[in-house]
């Protein structure tokens, strides 16, 4: 399955009413894989105009939020229920690179998703989390602090990372993604 369409962490401060989408309100995230069934790597086509996903799962929440994605490549749906998910897709191939959710209804099979605790994060993946400061989850820059989980799907290089609320103490947004956690302070 596959197919998203990213979205860009200004999401979360444009507010919209949940008429205009309609994306899961729960959903499973599978660490490093997928969430609601938007699979990393899938193929994605966007409408000529760019605010509306043509293929793939996304296709069926409607139009994105704020009436387009941001530079056809971040798009963000809201979630009934509230919360956000947004898609990131690679500028040349169109396949999606991240999915990240701030939707509390959103969880993965340790029960862990937006708005679980920090100790239970901790609890649930224990040392195989590490805390990370990161910057440009989102395309766009920007600090983001919280615990990454590295793991391997068919071979390539994959992460899930739990970045926390303003208060550290709750699990804010949850982001699965190819490659590695970039690491750093500097944006």
């Amino acid at each position: 399955m596959g197919a998203g369409a990213i979205v860009a962490t200004l999401a979360t401060s444009l507010m919209v009413t949940t008429a205009d989408a309609v994306a899961p309100r729960s959903a499973r995230i599978l660490e490093g894989r997928s969430m609601a069934g938007v699979s990393l790597d899938a193929s994605v086509r966007l409408t000529a105009t760019g605010d509306a996903v043509r293929s793939g799962v996304p296709a069926a929440w409607g139009r994105v939020r704020g009436g387009g994605c941001f530079e056809a490549t971040n798009c963000s749906w809201a979630v009934a229920g509230g919360g956000t998910v947004e898609v990131i897709l690679h500028a040349r191939t169109s396949r999606v690179q991240r999915v990240a959710t701030s939707a509390p209804g959103w969880r993965g099979a340790r029960g862990i998703g937006p708005a679980s605790t920090t100790a239970a994060l901790r609890r649930a993946y224990g040392r195989r989390i590490v805390r990370r400061t990161t910057c440009g989850l989102n395309g766009f820059g920007g600090l983001s602090t919280g615990f990454v989980l590295n793991s391997r799907y068919h071979g390539q290089r994959r992460f899930t990372f739990f970045e926390l609320s303003p208060s550290g103490r709750r699990v804010g947004r949850v982001w699965i993604g190819r490659g590695r956690a970039p690491a750093g302070t500097v944006c």
